[in-house]
């Protein structure tokens, strides 16, 4: 189960990584992430900021280390390669700190969901990352930061409201962001597929419906 999650938050992580350089430079410039008045506190505009020059700075990467001896008064690369540098909890804060509703809004839209949602979404994809990372339990863990669910009426039913904290609504949420990716992307059958494989899974530890399927 962590391998398929960790699978379906990769390509989640790229394509918004991908998403939040391209609109931004798109509207604001190639170094639009240090454009303090796109976000909405100083303050923390500045610690991401300093993270990611340290980061930039310290980084072995061909690019970082090519942006360096080629441009050596930039504090950071453009925002398509500062991206590169950024973890998936980095992308989430920078994505919650953009001030515009509607600069997030552009971002959000290829996966079909409200800025709101999805703001939530790539924070509580943080931490079940970290888990998934570190080899902890998901498959019926309380999960201390959870999701908020879509009150869009076409997909709402998807998800299980009773079980807030369970990993159910997480699996449908990738699944939905997978076929936004890639509509062809087998994701969400295969791992179908894995849950009915192993029927002696308590799926209400879970969070899962009587109607999963």
């Amino acid at each position: 189960l962590r391998e398929r999650l960790m699978d379906a938050i990769q390509r989640l992580e790229i394509s918004a990584r991908t998403g939040f350089a391209y609109f931004l430079a798109i509207k604001y410039g190639p170094h639009a992430h240090e454009n303090p008045d796109i976000f909405y506190n100083a303050e923390v505009h500045a610690k991401l900021l300093e993270k990611l020059t340290n980061d930039y700075t310290d980084s072995q990467e061909v690019f970082a280390a090519h942006h360096r001896e080629k441009y050596p008064d930039l504090k950071t690369p453009p925002i398509w390669a500062s991206c590169e540098l950024m973890t998936l909890g980095q992308l989430s804060r920078w994505y919650g700190a953009l001030k515009s509703p509607a600069d997030q809004r552009l971002i959000a839209k290829p996966y079909g969901l409200h800025e709101t949602v999805f703001r939530s979404f790539l924070h509580h994809l943080t931490v079940v990352r970290n888990i998934c990372a570190h080899h902890g339990r998901v498959w019926n863990r309380t999960m201390v930061v959870t999701m908020k669910v879509p009150t869009d009426r076409r997909i709402m039913s998807l998800f299980n409201p009773d079980s807030p904290q369970r990993i159910y609504n997480t699996l449908v949420m990738l699944a939905l962001i997978q076929c936004a990716i890639d509509p062809a992307c087998a994701w969400a059958r295969e791992v179908k597929a894995f849950i009915e494989a192993n029927p002696s899974i308590n799926l209400t530890a879970m969070g899962f419906p009587d109607d999963w399927q």
